[in-house]
């Protein structure tokens, strides 16, 4: 089975890098930031104090990277007094259309890798490869792009196996990809559960059902879902306004999509972009 799950893995699998790299900074306190795919942090000569939500707290010592799965918010306090190299990064890896991949796998909300120096280098090449792209061929740029995230997604998968959601995702793939990859392709579109059903070739309640076991939620809850994190990659790494990626993620509404967006992010669209100014290296 889990050579199956491989096989298929390699087949769907897509990357996305939203930003990165390295940048100066002085003693900090981020407050509370969250990134709409997985996050790579680490600094340089400063021990930080990371702090999740319920008040867990732990000492990062200078050198150790942080990955922090999609959506978990934390905040980020130096200890000392002084500057330091942040190096940092942000993205995802994407199977079947939509699916994160390190949700296939067993890893917690925030992981210390002590001393893990391929990680912050890996960023830094990333954010160097697309400051780069203009001067280098599609072909170039795409394979290149596509080595430096496997080597990344390897470093933070290391030799952990697919969990039970992977096991149960797989059996049903061949049903569930065609709509998981249309949800993705389609965000800006209006979509109902009808026709995500038709590209599944089952009837409306059999293909909800259905849906509702394997991903565990409803698939208009999934679509809604993944277009917010569409619209906090979008906030993120872009500086298109809130009415574009409004329409970018199926809103006419400006006002319907912030309203939506702060139930899902409890924050306005603009206060996420002004509070997350530190993972695009602002």
């Amino acid at each position: 089975m889990v050579e199956d799950f491989r096989s298929m893995l390699q087949g769907s699998l897509r990357f996305e890098w939203y930003h990165g790299g390295s940048a100066p900074v002085q003693s900090h306190d981020t407050g509370w930031i969250s990134a709409p795919g997985f996050g790579i942090i680490q600094v340089l000569a400063m021990r930080t104090i990371m702090e999740l939500v319920g008040g867990v707290r732990h000492v990062i010592e200078p050198g150790s990277a942080l990955v922090v799965d999609a959506d978990v918010s934390i905040s980020l306090q130096s200890t000392a007094v002084g500057q330091a190299v942040a190096r940092f990064g942000h993205g995802n890896f994407y199977v079947f259309g939509g699916t994160s991949v390190l949700s296939l796998f067993d890893i917690p909300p925030v992981v210390a890798l002590p001393t893990s120096m391929v990680l912050g280098d890996l960023c830094v090449e990333l954010h160097e490869l697309h400051k780069s792209a203009e001067s280098l061929d599609p072909l170039r740029f795409a394979t290149r792009k596509l080595s430096l995230g496997m080597r990344l997604l390897d470093a933070i998968i290391g030799p952990l196996s697919p969990n039970e959601h992977a096991m149960v995702l797989l059996a049903h793939a061949q049903r569930l990809a065609p709509v998981l990859t249309y949800i993705n392709e389609h965000l800006s579109r209006r979509t109902t559960r009808a026709m995500l059903a038709r590209q599944a070739g089952l009837s409306s309640s059999q293909f909800h059902a259905l849906f509702l076991e394997v991903m565990k939620k409803s698939p208009m809850a999934y679509l809604t879902e993944r277009r917010m994190q569409r619209a906090r990659q979008l906030l993120i790494s872009t500086s298109r306004s809130v009415r574009e990626i409004a329409e970018a993620v199926g809103y006419e509404d400006p006002f319907h999509f912030s309203r939506a967006f702060k139930g899902s992010s409890g924050a306005s669209p603009r206060v996420f972009r002004t509070c997350n100014h530190w993972l695009s290296g602002g």
